[in-house]
């Protein structure tokens, strides 16, 4: 209750300020790890204070930086699935998400593989933990996840080893991750 109530306090200065934090992170230095941490940490700051959080969020999704973009839609997973088992969804979390679902959702078509992934395992948890979410969006969502399961042959780069070629396809976990959703969508339909 306290923790929330200064989350509150913090979110009355300038939305912009939230994802100061994401910016400043190092981009293209291969810190992947740091990349999820603060994902990991807005999509708790979003469970707590969706208000102020997801339309900072939905701003961060015009940015030019592809790893601003990976981490927002990063977020929102977390936001969907993370925190204590105690913790019951938020109705304003809720609320907040049908708002602005629809923006977030269309990053699985981002030119950014990375970005694209991390929309397909988004949308997988939002498939499990508040599907209803996912179903006023499901004609335009589909053809979008088809789309990701097939091979693109841009992804996919040749390694000549002297007598031993073989293929590097970077598309590969934007594919399984997109083969994961549509199994998590028919499981629970």
């Amino acid at each position: 209750q306290g923790q929330e109530q200064a989350m509150t306090t913090a979110g009355s200065s300038n939305q912009s300020e939230l994802m100061t934090t994401d910016s400043s992170s190092p981009r293209g230095s291969g810190q992947e790890s740091i990349r999820i941490a603060t994902a990991e940490c807005l999509g708790l700051l979003a469970q707590v204070n969706p208000d102020y959080v997801l339309p900072a969020l939905k701003q961060s999704i015009s940015s030019e930086s592809s790893s601003l973009r990976s981490s927002v839609v990063a977020a929102i997973k977390y936001a969907v699935s993370a925190g204590p088992a105690e913790l019951t969804p938020s109705p304003s979390l809720d609320a907040g998400l049908r708002a602005h679902i629809n923006a977030f959702l269309l990053l699985s078509d981002d030119s950014d593989v990375t970005v694209r992934r991390n929309a397909m395992q988004t949308i997988n948890a939002i498939s499990r933990f508040h599907p209803g979410l996912l179903i006023p969006q499901l004609g335009i969502l589909l053809p979008l996840i088809y789309k990701a399961t097939v091979k693109d042959l841009d992804l996919i780069r040749k390694v000549d080893l002297g007598p031993f070629k073989y293929e590097e396809d970077f598309g590969l976990d934007l594919r399984k991750a997109s083969f994961d959703c549509m199994r998590t969508m028919i499981a629970g339909s």
